[in-house]
C-alpha cells in the first residue's frame, strides 16, 4: 500500500474539494450531458481528424 504523507494530503484535499464543488454546481445549474451523448460527440470529433 502506498503511503501518503500529511503534507501531500493537505495539498490534494483543497484541490479535490474545489473540483467536487465545481462539479456539484454544474449539476445544479444543468451544465451536464448524458454520458452516452458525451462519448458519441467525442467519437464523432475524433473520427473527423
Amino acid at each position: 500500500m502506498d503511503h501518503i504523507n500529511e503534507n501531500e494530503t493537505q495539498v490534494v484535499n483543497p484541490e479535490l474539494f474545489e473540483i467536487l464543488a465545481n462539479a456539484e454546481d454544474d449539476v445544479r445549474s444543468g451544465r451536464t450531458a448524458p454520458m452516452k451523448e458525451s462519448f458519441d460527440e467525442l467519437r464523432k470529433r475524433l473520427s473527423e481528424k
